[in-house]
């Protein structure tokens, strides 16, 4: 539908300024900054969003249901754009993330905690993705615009590491609560991040968030490359 992009987006920046609730009169003036929609289409995806249960509208008044639920949406119409992930809080960043692989037939646990030693020191994974002989251990970084590479190295250490701790105390322990159908299980530590990709290289897969999905649907090339790969 035309203008459906940026009616999403205007909702978005809506919702980050007023806590999800905001006037039908407050949408009508941002989104005429931005484009020329007459009064009729502006109706047409109000009573959109209603149907899709997106928004709530009573008396001149909407609230938002969830912003996933509009990112989502904006993913569908237009991947390329990262932008408006900035939008999500983390939960709802690793929500998203969840979906998709859920969509690929993953079985997904998140936020998943374990512990490494007898004083009970843990670790937490955001993402564990298992499907039959692969499992993914995903970190999900809700960055805003600027990062350093430092920060990326940092964090590819900290997966690696986490990885191999669910390796050695849990999954090799028995206490996983994910029955692996193959013991030649590949275990894959990856970082999924809401902003665009550094040019260098990684020694595990550093997945801007609006490749995701495509990245997810060709996993099975990754046993051809040179990214870190731990097989039970």
């Amino acid at each position: 539908m035309k203008y459906e992009e940026e009616f999403l987006t205007i909702c978005l920046k809506l919702c980050e300024n007023s806590g999800n609730f905001f006037t039908i009169k407050e949408f009508w003036q941002d989104i005429t900054n931005v484009c020329a929609i007459s009064k009729l289409q502006f109706v047409k995806l109000i009573k959109k969003l209603i149907r899709d249960k997106i928004i709530i509208y009573n008396n001149g008044n909407i609230r938002v249901k969830s912003s996933l639920y509009i990112v989502s949406r904006l993913y569908e119409l237009n991947p390329m754009n990262f932008k408006y992930f900035s939008y999500l809080k983390w939960q709802n960043f690793e929500i998203f993330c969840k979906n998709i692989l859920e969509n690929h037939e993953f079985q997904c646990i998140t936020n998943y905690r374990f512990k490494i030693d007898k004083n009970r020191t843990r670790r937490e994974i955001d993402i564990i993705a298992y499907r039959p002989n692969l499992l993914l251990s995903i970190d999900c970084k809700k960055w805003s615009n600027r990062y350093k590479t430092s920060a990326i190295e940092k964090a590819i250490s900290e997966q690696i590491e986490r990885t191999k701790f669910l390796i050695k105390f849990n999954i090799l322990k028995n206490k996983f609560p994910i029955s692996l159908e193959n013991k030649k299980t590949e275990i894959i530590p990856i970082i999924v991040i809401s902003v665009l990709e550094n040019t260098k290289s990684f020694k595990i897969p550093v997945v801007p968030i609006y490749q995701f999905n495509s990245f997810i649907d060709q996993i099975y090339l990754l046993k051809y490359s040179n990214y870190l790969i731990f097989t039970l």
